[in-house]
């Protein structure tokens, strides 16, 4: 019993980082834009008044073509921005240190 209690705990806690991210935020979107290359940050959205979305410098945070649910994702969040709805933006910096979206919930 205390092995299995042993084994529980460890998966739990090594699963921690799993759900963790660097930047949660919750507002309006005030733009977004859409470079022409897909993946070059391909869709980037900004949420009003927020200065930074993943504990970095920059106001915007990104999804590319080639990731998963992107279309869903972009349709998501267009039709938020339309209706000015809240969103919140669950992100992780990227290598290159900008906020690479990862999960969107519409309010």
């Amino acid at each position: 019993m205390n092995k299995l209690l042993i084994i529980l705990s460890v998966l739990a806690l090594s699963s921690i980082k799993a759900f963790a991210w660097d930047g949660v935020a919750t507002n309006t979107i005030a733009k977004v834009d859409a470079p022409l290359n897909g993946e070059n940050y391909g869709f980037r959205v900004y949420l009003d008044g927020l200065p930074s979305l993943c504990g970095n410098t920059q106001n915007w945070a990104y999804i590319n073509k080639s990731d998963d649910n992107y279309d869903a994702m972009v349709r998501i969040l267009l039709a938020a921005h339309l209706a000015g709805r809240k969103v919140t933006l669950y992100s992780n910096r990227a290598a290159s240190g900008y906020c690479h979206l990862g999960y969107v919930t519409l309010y």
